[in-house]
């Protein structure tokens, strides 16, 4: 990370940890309740992209898995299989399974 991309950074973690630790008590009495939605909504959204991130790499990780566990078997099992297996859905949803 080059200098001035740390520079602007910087003050803006700073900010984002005192409104964090003092945001409800600068809000008075009368917005604590505006305050804590506030916050509570800025940790939602800022968790959404590790959510998804996180989501992502495991759906590819157990394709790629499932993928080479199959092709070691053979290819024509692989070829068969793999549309079936290949989503981890199938491990949360009985309906899918049923239908395999």
């Amino acid at each position: 990370m080059d200098l001035q991309r740390r520079r602007a950074t910087i003050p803006r973690l700073m900010l984002d940890y005192f409104l964090r630790r003092h945001g409800q008590e600068i809000a008075g009495r009368e917005r604590v309740g505006i305050a804590t939605a506030l916050l509570q909504l800025t940790r939602a959204v800022g968790d959404m992209p590790g959510t998804n991130t996180v989501a992502t790499i495991a759906n590819c990780r157990y394709a790629a898995g499932v993928e080479d566990s199959l092709r070691v078997r053979s290819e024509p099992v692989a070829s068969a299989w793999l549309p079936k297996l290949g989503d981890p859905c199938i491990l949360i949803d009985p309906a899918r399974r049923i239908a395999y």
